[in-house]
């Protein structure tokens, strides 16, 4: 059975890594010594300030457009207008940080660091990622075109082989798993007038990010998956039959590239449909 798949949008908030740093408050990225082993190809540019879960454990609180620190942290820690802050996905900073800053004014209670929204230039001075990723273990919540929860479950992708006719991936590369998570698929109850059984999707990300001297060159994030099923259905057709068999809006919590220092949330809508041909 296949699928057409309508990609309605995909959000991607770039955060980074947690990379081997002093025990300062700020560290300026470029003056330390850095283990960048199994991160892949890039440099972070001279602004750029890396900050660990630690050091933004420290934060007082982080608002859009604003990071408030405490007065305790000493001034010279304190990052100036024109440094690019980077954080990992921490508690303070649960779908990670890539921010510029405006300005700093400090308070009798702290001081406010007014920030704007970072391009992935004004952190990397040269960056390259050529991938293709199976993520299905990172579906965050998938609703259905009213907005209600579908009760989903994560199965091994070894279902393909149980499911005749299953499709061909639609990936142009071989997906690879994401560090520390299994191969599996995404199953959910389908019930309709004709159909009554479990869809199981397959989700795979596919990356293309260059930058090179600061520029940036290419920029493709892509989501796609492949589908089947199994359960009962009853038609009636003489020239053949085509119908949605289910709309679905899916989310993804924050994870990591792999081999990069890059953390995306993606989000899509899909439309699943049904086709058979003949009596």
């Amino acid at each position: 059975t296949k699928e057409n798949t309508l990609m309605k949008k995909l959000i991607a908030l770039i955060s980074l890594l947690s990379i081997f740093v002093s025990c300062d408050f700020l560290d300026d990225s470029n003056s330390i010594e850095q283990d960048l082993t199994g991160y892949g190809e890039f440099k972070l540019t001279e602004e750029a300030i890396f900050m660990t879960e630690e050091q933004t454990s420290l934060f007082a609180s982080v608002e859009s457009g604003t990071i408030t620190i405490p007065l305790t942290v000493s001034d010279s820690d304190i990052p100036a207008a024109g440094d690019v802050i980077l954080c990992p996905i921490t508690d303070k900073t649960p779908a990670g940080l890539l921010v510029k800053v405006i300005s700093v004014e400090k308070t009798g209670t702290g001081y406010v660091i007014s920030t704007e929204p970072a391009m992935l230039q004004d952190a990397f001075e040269e960056l390259k990622v050529n991938s293709s990723f199976d993520i299905s273990s990172f579906v965050e919540n998938i609703t259905d075109e009213d907005g209600n929860i579908i009760e989903a479950e994560s199965v091994s992708s070894d279902i393909w082989s149980d499911l005749a006719g299953s499709p061909e991936d639609t990936t142009s590369t071989i997906p690879t798993k994401a560090e520390g998570t299994a191969e599996l698929a995404v199953r959910f109850p389908v019930k309709n007038d004709w159909f009554s059984g479990y869809l199981f999707t397959e989700f795979n990300l596919n990356v293309d990010i260059d930058i090179s001297k600061r520029q940036l060159n290419r920029f493709y994030v892509g989501l796609n998956k492949k589908t089947g099923i199994s359960g009962g259905m009853g038609f009636e057709t003489e020239a053949g039959f085509k119908a949605v068999l289910v709309e679905k809006s899916v989310s993804f919590r924050p994870f990591l590239i792999p081999g990069t220092p890059i953390v995306i949330r993606p989000s899509m809508y899909v439309e699943d449909t049904f086709e058979a041909k003949g009596k």
